[in-house]
């Protein structure tokens, strides 16, 4: 029973934002269960909890299900029902290893579990790029191990603390004071080693950092609160506006605090279109050019059969072009240049499963249920624009949450994050917090500031440290300009020059064990 409600709590609460110690006891009871489980029933309760988990912690899901695919609310939750399914295998994979270790006399340990877990995890193909370790990101002395190891570090010394909790309580109800004692200590050094590695690094990075004039920019951010449906009782279509007539009201609204600056950062959109003559003839493209200072702007861009087929159908005041004549559909980011107009400079790499690119679209009973017809293609490589000598790498919805893309820009010289997203399909603030998660742990990893702009809420400056700017946190349904100073430490971590390479010690520690159990059982 405690396994369930554990499972409820961690995914309701992910990410904790004031308790965070209570992550270090939540895998506990999943630990006491498994430890006296088989093979089948440690499988079905590592699918439950993970099940439970991950639905708790996604039930936005089903927001976006009408909103981005249009779906039915059945066809809704079924396919929400099969994601978090699926995110729950390595719980249930684990469960079932951990059963037949039982069933074979050998209780699985910390140490052996952490690594499994991460293991597991790791080589899940990706969905979602998030894990639960999510539910650490706004612990920021806890997570700073991350630029050694990234966030599958993270999750490893995570699990191998709540393993540990675990081991100190079955001591306890055995009688055997010493060994708890023994357990109890463990978990105290390693917690302590943990926390003392993350407060030197605040130290050195964070608030009280020394900051060099010259690796810093000042960024603006808008949010300009575009619905992301027109038609509905709260944006009705005779309120209809052009994405580009909101963007400019919000900058002209908070010009002040725009002027100056060295980088205004537009989030991404349902329908601004930066290719089309409607943004040249845009009260946004006056005040750009008005303010003269350097712009990203996230946009649709297409590459026509022909180019005097550039020809674009209103429907319902929302623009649509016929897919005849679509060669390829990019989601970019343009830059904005004073004088010069806009470029696109960046085409998105990693593209949002069934919503953007539907998989094994190429089979026939694939595209009757889910294919949606003109679909994103995919970039070839991340790419960085010059801004006052610092270099930064835009990154365009969940692509924050895959390390290896920013591995690269860090690798070609990016020193300033962007993130430009729209979560106001999922209508929760949960999972714009989840998605921000994502992006602090690039930031740890790489020790590059992120500046996350977003349509609906929770646009934020994210310090190299890993912590929030809160002064520059914004608002759901709000329309606002946020704008600070980001400083990039001219540094490079262990983890952008070796990566995920010391999984492999993870993957000796997993052979190594069962290999001995089927030798010891068999032979």
């Amino acid at each position: 029973m405690l396994s369930p409600v554990a499972a409820f709590l961690l995914g309701f609460f992910l990410p904790f934002e004031q308790y965070q110690w209570l992550t270090l006891v939540a895998f506990v009871p999943l630990a006491l269960v498994l430890r006296g489980a088989g093979g089948v029933s440690g499988f079905l309760a590592g699918l439950l909890f993970g099940a439970i988990f991950w639905g708790t912690g996604t039930w936005w899901l089903l927001n976006s299900m009408d909103s981005m695919l249009h779906l039915s609310p059945v066809e809704g939750f079924g396919a929400s029902a099969l994601f978090w399914g699926y995110q729950a295998l390595p719980f249930a994979v684990f469960g079932c290893i951990c059963g037949w270790l039982n069933r074979r006399g050998y209780v699985a340990g910390p140490f052996f579990c952490a690594s499994l877990f991460t293991l597991l995890v790791f080589l899940r193909p990706v969905l979602c790029p998030a894990s639960c370790v999510l539910s650490v990101a706004l612990w920021p002395e806890f997570i700073q191990v991350a630029d050694f190891g990234g966030e599958y570090l993270v999750f490893f010394f995570w699990v191998l603390l709540n393993w540990l909790l675990a081991e100190v309580f079955v001591a306890l109800r055995l009688g055997n004071v010493r060994r708890a004692f023994f357990w109890a200590v463990t978990f105290t050094v390693l917690l302590g080693g943990v926390l003392a590695y993350g407060e030197l690094k605040l130290n050195e990075y964070g608030v009280n950092a020394e900051i060099p004039v010259n690796r810093t920019l000042k960024v603006a951010s808008v949010q300009p609160n575009v619905p992301v449906r027109w038609g509905t009782d709260d944006a009705p279509i005779s309120a209809f506006a052009t994405d580009e007539e909101m963007c400019a009201r919000t900058l002209t609204e908070y010009m002040d605090i725009v002027k100056g600056g060295d980088l205004i950062v537009f989030p991404e959109l349902p329908r601004l279109n930066c290719a089309g003559n409607e943004f040249a003839a845009s009260g946004l493209n006056s005040e750009l050019q008005n303010l003269g200072i350097p712009a990203l702007i996230p946009s649709d861009e297409y590459r026509y059969a022909s180019e005097s087929k550039q020809n674009l159908l209103e429907d319902d005041k929302q623009r649509q072009v016929t897919s005849q004549e679509i060669l390829a559909k990019y989601n970019s980011v343009f830059v904005f240049r004073p004088g010069k107009g806009v470029i696109p400079v960046y085409r998105k790499v990693r593209l949002v499963p069934f919503s953007e690119a539907t998989p094994l679209r190429d089979f026939s009973f694939v595209q009757g249920m889910l294919w949606q017809g003109i679909e994103v293609t995919q970039g070839d490589g991340p790419r960085l624009i010059s801004v006052q000598g610092l270099e930064v790498q835009p990154l365009i919805c969940f692509e924050t949450g895959f390390s290896g893309l920013v591995r690269q820009g860090v690798a070609l010289g990016a020193d300033l994050l962007v993130e430009v997203s729209n979560d106001g399909w999922f209508a929760s603030r949960d999972a714009e917090m989840k998605h921000l998660g994502m992006g602090i742990f690039r930031t740890i990893e790489f020790r590059r500031p992120l500046v996350r702009c977003s349509n609906s809420g929770s646009g934020v400056f994210v310090r190299a440290s890993g912590e929030l700017d809160y002064a520059t946190l914004t608002e759901q349904n709000s329309s606002v300009v946020i704008s600070a100073e980001v400083f990039s430490p001219e540094v490079r971590t262990v983890y952008a020059k070796w990566g995920k390479l010391w999984i492999w010690f993870t993957v000796l520690v997993v052979l190594w064990r069962l290999s001995r159990v089927v030798l010891r059982s068999y032979f």
